[in-house]
């Protein structure tokens, strides 16, 4: 007969931790609630994400011109805006252009007073707005808009722009945050 070298009560204790579940550290029953509301911030942030609207803007050309239309006082100074054609059915009156003065970095709003119902060539925009050497910064067909020209803080008048060309922004539209990440927000548009 052989004989055991442990003992029965401790074949017995092994025997049962080996039965019991064992979690991992990490989940502990403490820690529970903090993945909770940690899954619960994720998915707030993810709706968050989701329903956030990005505004989209478009560049162009603008310059200063006082040929402007019929909405505008002759000789009045006003800012002729030429952006990318496929942009024409998304620009209303009232949009706010945003001009950079190169002079002093100082951003100017002005209102669209009229959009041109067709896209217009380079030789027609020469033509109908008498640009003068203004005029040779347009070089494809645009989309036209124009503006009234404010006062600027610079304390110059408004004539000293006068065949300025600037750096032109328009917002065109809105899309969500989550249709611009990489893979899958195509899925969102």
């Amino acid at each position: 007969m052989t004989r055991s070298i442990f003992r029965a009560a401790a074949l017995q204790r092994y025997i049962q931790s080996q039965e019991q579940p064992v979690l991992p550290r990490l989940a502990t029953p403490r820690v529970f609630p903090y993945l909770w509301v940690l899954l619960g911030l994720l998915v707030m942030a993810g709706f968050t994400v989701w329903l956030t609207p990005v505004p989209i803007y478009t560049s162009g050309l603008g310059i200063v011109s006082v040929e402007g239309t019929a909405q505008t006082n002759p000789g009045e100074p006003v800012l002729i805006a030429f952006l990318p054609p496929d942009t024409r059915t998304a620009l209303r009156a009232g949009q706010q252009l945003s001009i950079q003065l190169s002079s002093t970095g100082e951003r100017l709003n002005v209102p669209v007073i009229e959009v041109s119902p067709a896209v217009v060539s380079p030789a027609e925009a020469r033509q109908q707005f008498h640009l003068g050497e203004a005029a040779l910064a347009i070089v494809q067909p645009s989309a036209v808009a124009v503006a009234r020209l404010e006062a600027t803080s610079t304390g110059l008048p408004d004539s000293a722009y006068l065949g300025s060309v600037f750096r032109i922004d328009v917002e065109i539209g809105s899309r969500r945050a989550l249709s611009l990440l990489p893979v899958i927000g195509h899925f969102f548009e």
